[in-house]
């Protein structure tokens, strides 16, 4: 049997699976991942807990039968995008990677963007306290002895996996995109105005096609991970891009959803001019993911569960779903703002607080419960409309994956706010793993382009759910009464 051995490097774990030549998907692993949370927000991971991360997985695999390893003829990856992870001219760290979800660079993006209106156009995506750019940016200022000693600057988690298993210093153009740093017309780097914002191009990485093969595993580190032969590495391809394929979004119009512990709605086109708050290069060349992330995702699912059930298990979870499934639609007009963790979209403010309104006395628990999901469909809803707004037809309906598609509760509430079926894949945590695994799957010349690879290997909806006509007039007043909290809750925080 051949197999490709595809990772997801995501937020809070590295989830690993094999896929054969005939599309299938096995021996699915998962290893944690601690995040460094500082008091003034900083959201770090170290790189090596990453690699050991990895490791483990290929231990895994070793454990359940020795010989599994030394089937797999290439490796590839998807990772979480938009962090800024130092390395020295020997590979080590040079401090822990600055995650995306790290909004310190605030000031620093500000300063960026005063200079920026030349380079828009190419840029295109704005930058934020979030934005690489402007995280290095607050690095020299900060850290300039940690900069000095930075000889590459990697993107993405996935790439320094690759590092490790190469040597090679690289980045895939759906991850750069949300650098500040390429040209979406291009796909390169954009050099002058790299070099305005002080940053050396010696310490850019290589941008290759997700297709493209980064290098051969070196020997050492094959013979510890139980390797054999000439096993190919892959650039692979940032998280937003092997979700969208994974989804099945590879034509013009489709649209999807991804619940992890952060989200984002996204469609696929080729418009430029389509509105949205990121766009993203996809893996067909002449393709774009235009996307609207949001901070509160799962993770405030998994508050909501933590509180109400005291128990993130999956029984914890499960009882969760039951509690929202028991009370009506509407939480008897109580409405949740989601913005626990700050937010980027639909509202750009790393400060945004959450909130309840409209308690009153015959409010109960199932109430709060049900309004946190609410909320988040909710906000879910209004990616949706600013995704879907320039789009010549009409989206009829949506695929959701990631972790949070596991509830049942929440699809079947997505389905009734946004009033659209929604489509649930099997395996959907997993899907990413999957949709990567196309990288190597086009670069080994197993399918002829990604298109190939949705159309063929894809095994689609295993759940449909249906909108209920019956609550559309409930949740369209409700949504018209959220679209307004935001903005009074800040000005009573402000």
């Amino acid at each position: 049997m051949e197999y490709v051995a595809s990772f997801d490097i995501g937020t809070t774990g590295i989830k690993g699976c094999l896929v054969s030549r005939d599309g299938e998907m096995s021996h699915m692993a998962y290893e944690p991942i601690h995040t460094y949370e500082g008091e003034s927000g900083e959201i770090e991971q170290s790189p090596d807990d990453w690699w050991e991360g990895v490791k483990g997985i290929f231990q895994q695999w070793k454990e359940q039968n020795a010989g599994l390893t030394k089937e797999i003829q290439a490796i590839t990856f998807s990772g979480q995008m938009e962090d800024v992870i130092p390395i020295t001219a020997e590979g080590s760290p040079v401090r822990r990677a600055i995650l995306y979800s790290d909004g310190r660079a605030v000031k620093q993006a500000e300063a960026i963007r005063d200079q920026f209106g030349t380079w828009s156009d190419s840029i295109v995506n704005a930058v934020t306290g979030t934005t690489p750019v402007a995280k290095i940016a607050w690095m020299k200022e900060k850290e300039e002895d940690l900069y000095n000693l930075t000889s590459t600057f990697l993107f993405s988690s996935k790439d320094y996996i690759v590092y490790k298993l190469t040597g090679q210093s690289v980045a895939d153009p759906t991850t750069s995109a949300t650098t500040g740093m390429m040209n979406i017309h291009t796909r390169d780097w954009e050099e002058e105005w790299v070099r305005f914002n002080g940053i050396s191009l010696s310490k850019m990485p290589s941008l290759m096609a997700p297709e493209e093969r980064a290098g051969m595993v070196l020997d050492g580190v094959a013979a510890s991970l139980g390797l054999e032969g000439d096993v190919e590495v892959f650039c692979g391809v940032g998280d937003a891009g092997a979700t969208t394929i994974s989804a099945g979004n590879v034509r013009e119009g489709s649209m999807y959803a991804y619940l992890g512990t952060t989200g984002w709605v996204a469609t696929t086109s080729t418009d430029l001019a389509l509105e949205a708050p990121f766009t993203l290069a996809h893996l067909p060349m002449e393709r774009l993911i235009n996307i609207a992330p949001v901070l509160n995702a799962g993770n405030v699912h998994r508050w909501a569960v933590e509180t109400y059930m005291g128990d993130v298990s999956d029984e914890g979870f499960k009882a969760f779903d039951e509690m929202v499934d028991g009370a009506e639609a509407g939480s008897k007009g109580v409405l949740f703002l989601p913005y626990l963790h700050g937010e980027r979209s639909p509202v750009q403010d790393p400060d945004a607080k959450g909130s309840y309104i409209g308690i009153t006395g015959s409010v109960e628990r199932q109430h709060m419960a049900r309004a946190v999901m609410e909320g988040i469909s909710f906000s879910i809803r209004q990616l949706f409309e600013d995704v879907g707004r320039a789009l010549s037809s009409k989206v009829e309906w949506m695929t959701l994956i990631g972790g949070g598609s596991k509830s049942k509760a929440w699809c079947q509430v997505i389905a009734d706010v946004l009033q659209i079926r929604v489509h649930v894949p099997r395996l959907g945590e997993y899907l990413p793993s999957f949709g990567a695994a196309s990288t190597a799957f086009v670069g080994l010349g197993w399918c002829e382009d990604y298109e190939a690879f949705v159309d063929h290997y894809l095994d689609h909806y295993v759940e449909i759910f249906l909108p209920n006509k019956s609550v559309q007039g409930v949740y369209d007043q409700q949504y018209g009464q959220f679209k307004k909290i935001y903005e009074q809750v800040r000005m009573i925080d402000s």
